[in-house]
C-alpha cells in the first residue's frame, strides 16, 4: 500500500501508508483483533486498550499457582468454567494479572455485545478429513500416531 499511495497509482488510507505512520500523519484505526481457541474452549478479542476473554467450556485446568496450607505450600490447579470472564487493561497491565471483569460491568456488557455480534458472523471452524493409503497409515502408526 505505502508504494502505491507514494506512486500515486492508488488511494491508500493513511494507516497503510508506512510513510504517513513514520511521520505520524496517520489517523488511529480503530481495530478489534478476535480469536477462539481451537478446542472452542474459550473465545476473546483484543483493541486499542483492552483484552476480553469469554470462556466456553466447564473445567478448564488453566496454569498453576502456590497455596499456603497447614503442612505448608502445595502447588494447585486454576480451574475455569463456562460464564467466566477475564478482562484486562493491557495499557496499564501488559501482563494481564488484574482482572477487571468484577469492577467494570459496563465494559463487560460491551464486550459480551460485541461477542455475540462477532459470533453471529464469524465462519465456522471446519475440520478437514482425506482419506490415507494403507501405506501412509503404516508410516503414521511407526512414527506414533494410531487413531483419531
Amino acid at each position: 500500500p505505502t508504494v502505491l499511495s507514494q506512486l500515486g497509482l492508488a488511494e491508500v488510507s493513511d494507516h497503510r501508508d508506512l510513510i504517513a505512520v513514520a511521520e505520524g500523519s496517520a489517523t488511529k484505526q480503530d481495530r478489534v483483533l478476535w480469536f477462539e481457541h481451537a478446542n472452542r474452549l474459550q473465545v476473546g478479542c483484543r483493541d486499542e486498550q483492552y483484552h476480553f476473554i469469554a470462556t466456553l467450556r466447564d473445567g478448564i485446568q488453566f496454569g498453576t499457582h502456590t497455596v499456603e496450607g497447614p503442612d505448608g505450600p502445595t502447588v494447585s490447579t486454576t480451574v475455569i468454567n463456562e460464564g467466566d470472564l477475564f478482562l484486562y487493561d493491557w495499557t496499564a497491565d501488559p501482563g494481564l494479572v488484574d482482572n477487571l471483569a468484577e469492577r467494570e460491568p459496563e465494559l463487560i456488557a460491551k464486550y459480551q455485545a460485541l461477542l455475540e455480534e462477532y459470533r453471529a458472523g464469524a465462519r465456522p471452524v471446519g475440520r478437514a478429513v482425506r482419506a490415507i493409503s494403507d501405506s501412509e497409515a503404516a508410516e503414521l502408526e511407526a512414527l506414533g500416531y494410531t487413531g483419531d
